[in-house]
């Protein structure tokens, strides 16, 4: 009878789903991928076109630098490159009328050679003009190398330039992705230096959240699983996927305030969680579950 009675009861139990799995849900924040940005040139700052809180796109012009050095030695280059090309073009023509020169005095003299073996001319004239078709030769030489230092000018022009346009390109500052200005360290008039931070921008098309574990139960996780973020004001969760499990254990942040596991050995479990209507934010609580 009593055997009866348990087993009654234990199907009572179980049609109230007393048995089934509860849901599991873990605390997180939800945290974004930060770009720190510094000028690329030291220069004075003409323009800031952002502002602490400002949404900005990828590719978006946030801040200039001065361009007028840049402007200066643009205009010097091109200069100096004009005049290069008209040095050239000069001496290609002594160039070619020295290889013309040249070409006339060889024929020349296997002419006069013909006729001074016939008797028809002196070995005085053959040397004369033997000595002409070396100068016509050392000069045309001397022409080409000039030729090639001037061409060899040109593409170190040709590099410097490149090197000064990179230079007007840098001292413009765009976003490297969609998202939102954190901070603004900088204002017109101010001097942008190589390495100080200027901007600091947070890519809020994909949050990340951190949530942790404890070695009971961490068999339940594995990278690639499919979890679901719930936030305070939204009943209906956000598809998110673990991507990333700790190899080591750590104590319990105090920032998970489970009184039970805050001084308990976890491991840290991070989630990836898409954002395209921009409804999470940075440091917002979340629940993580499956």
């Amino acid at each position: 009878m009593k055997t009866l009675s348990l087993i009654l009861i234990v199907l009572l139990l179980s049609s109230c789903g007393y048995f089934e799995k509860k849901p599991e849900r873990y605390n997180g924040r939800l945290e974004a991928e930060t770009y720190e940005l510094s000028a690329r040139l030291q220069g004075v700052v003409d323009s800031v076109w952002v502002k602490t809180g400002d949404a900005v796109k990828k590719g978006q012009p946030l801040l200039l630098t001065n361009r007028q050095r840049s402007a200066l030695i643009l205009q010097q280059q091109s200069a100096q490159q004009e005049e290069l090309q008209a040095n050239r073009a000069a001496l290609q023509a002594q160039l070619n009328q020295a290889e013309a020169q040249l070409a006339l005095n060889r024929l020349t003299w296997s002419k006069t050679k013909n006729m001074a073996e016939q008797g028809a001319a002196t070995s005085l004239k053959l040397d004369e003009l033997e000595t002409a078709v070396q100068m016509a030769e050392a000069q045309t030489s001397a022409l080409r190398a000039q030729l090639r230092a001037i061409d060899t000018k040109k593409e170190q022009l040709k590099s410097a330039v490149e090197l000064t346009r990179l230079n007007w390109s840098d001292a413009l500052l765009t976003s490297p992705v969609d998202g939102r200005i954190l901070e603004c360290y900088i204002n017109p008039g101010e001097m942008a230096i190589p390495g100080r931070i200027v901007l600091e921008i947070a890519d809020l098309s994909l949050l990340e959240a951190t949530f942790y574990m404890p070695l009971t139960r961490l068999d339940a996780v594995k990278p690639g699983q499919n979890v679901q973020v719930y936030i305070d004001s939204r009943e209906e969760p956000f598809p998110g996927q673990i991507f990333w499990i700790a190899d080591e254990s750590e104590f319990t942040p105090k920032t998970v305030l489970t009184g039970e596991t805050r001084s308990t050995l976890v491991y840290a479990v991070k989630v990836r969680v898409a954002n395209p209507d921009g409804l999470l934010k940075i440091g917002m609580p979340v629940e993580i579950g499956w």
